[in-house]
Order: structure tokens, then C-alpha cells, then sequence
């Protein structure tokens, strides 16, 4: 038998294969402006667009992105808040090679007690065995939320374990990776019902996600 024939159909399947990787615009912008860039091929998930905004008393930031995401991140809006900050994150997809996705709106703000308090902290080490903090919740965050996240910029890594209010939508799954040109961010998340019983979520940017960029990139409110 030939070798040729199946030196075709090896050949063949690599350009099979490669045709059927989504092309997607990957960049980052460190407001809210959207930003553009090259497209890059993504084997798996479709092209998405994540907002970002973190808050605290003194200061603010914003992070947008294009990227690769997995398709259950899509269309997601969600709030993650605590004693010290609140972030808010929004996603938007679509699926065709280099498209444009709408751009994500951020939720709109629910100061609204719900009865709900969860165990609030911020730690660059590690997450505490022992939490005296609590948030009380407001709008739609009905989950409580412990994570940790480990990001990218540069050749600069660090860490954050968070705890505090979360969205429902945030805790569709367990965790979230993204990579965009500049940033990488790995996200693991556990959720609980309440403030007293852990359980695995089902989690998820989502996110949301993010936060440890409030960290490193500080906007001060300007003076009144």
C-alpha cells in the first residue's frame, strides 16, 4: 500500500483541524475604553468581551477585555462585594472568526439589604482560618463567596484571597482563566447558601475576576 494516500489524509487532518479553530481579537485596556488588537486562534470557546470595575472608599479601576472565553461565561453580569471594595463585571460573546462583541454593561447598582452576611477579607498570603468580618448583602448577591486569584502582568505574578457577597450568576462555575496580551488571570472559586455552610458552586468571569488589579493599578478619586 502507498504511503502517499495517507500522508493525504494526515495532512489533511491538520488543516481540518486548524480551520476549525474560532479566530479572536485579544487586548487589554486599563479603563473603560474598549480596546482593539490582533486575532489569535482559540481551540476551544468562543471571542468575548469582559468589563470590570473594582471600588473602595478612596479609589477606583476599570479593566477591559477581549479574549478567548469559555461560552459559559458569556453573557454574564454579576457583583462581588465586602467591608473594603465592590467589583462589578459584565461579559458579552459572539462566534465568528475576528467579530466584535457588544460591549458589556456593567449592572446597575442594588444597595438593598437582603438579609444575607457573609465572612469579608482581603489577604495577599493567605486565606484566614479565622474571619471576625462581615458584609451584609444587598440586591442580588445571595451567595456568599471565598477565592482566590493569581494574576499575570508582565513577568509580574501575584495573589489575592477574597472573601464577601457574590451574584448568583458568579458562582456558575468553580473557576475562570482568561489571557489576554499583558494579563493572565486564574480564578478559583467556592460558594455557600449562607455564611456558615461551604458547598461547591457550579461557578463564573467571569470575572469576574479581577480584583487583585485593584491592587496595582489605583485610580485615587479625584479631591472635592
Amino acid at each position: 500500500m502507498s504511503c502517499v494516500p495517507v500522508f493525504l489524509c494526515v495532512l489533511l487532518s491538520v488543516f481540518v483541524a486548524t480551520g476549525n479553530a474560532l479566530l479572536c481579537v485579544t487586548c487589554s485596556s486599563f479603563n473603560d475604553s474598549v480596546c482593539t488588537g490582533n486575532s489569535q486562534s482559540c481551540s476551544t470557546g468562543v471571542c468575548g468581551s469582559t468589563k470590570i470595575r473594582n471600588a473602595g472608599p478612596y479609589w477606583h479601576s476599570s479593566i477591559f477585555l477581549r479574549s478567548c472565553l469559555n461560552v459559559t461565561e458569556c453573557d454574564k453580569q454579576g457583583t462581588l462585594s465586602n467591608q473594603y471594595m465592590k467589583t462589578t463585571s459584565s461579559s458579552t460573546c459572539c462566534d465568528t472568526d475576528s467579530c466584535t462583541p457588544s460591549t458589556p454593561s456593567l449592572p446597575i447598582e442594588n444597595n438593598i439589604e437582603n438579609g444575607l452576611t457573609c465572612p469579608s477579607y482581603i489577604d495577599p498570603i493567605i486565606e484566614p482560618c479565622s474571619i471576625t468580618s462581615r458584609t451584609r448583602c444587598t440586591g442580588d448577591q445571595i451567595r456568599c463567596m471565598r477565592y482566590s486569584t493569581s494574576t499575570t502582568l508582565g513577568s509580574s505574578n501575584s495573589k489575592l484571597f477574597i472573601g464577601g457577597c457574590a451574584s448568583e450568576s458568579l458562582c456558575d462555575r468553580t473557576s475562570s482563566y482568561i489571557s489576554a496580551p499583558g494579563v493572565t488571570l486564574d480564578v478559583n472559586k467556592l460558594c455557600t447558601n449562607n455564611s456558615n455552610r461551604l458547598y461547591h458552586s457550579l461557578s463564573v468571569l467571569s470575572l469576574p475576576i479581577l480584583l487583585v488589579l485593584s491592587c496595582l493599578f489605583l485610580h485615587p478619586y479625584p479631591s472635592m
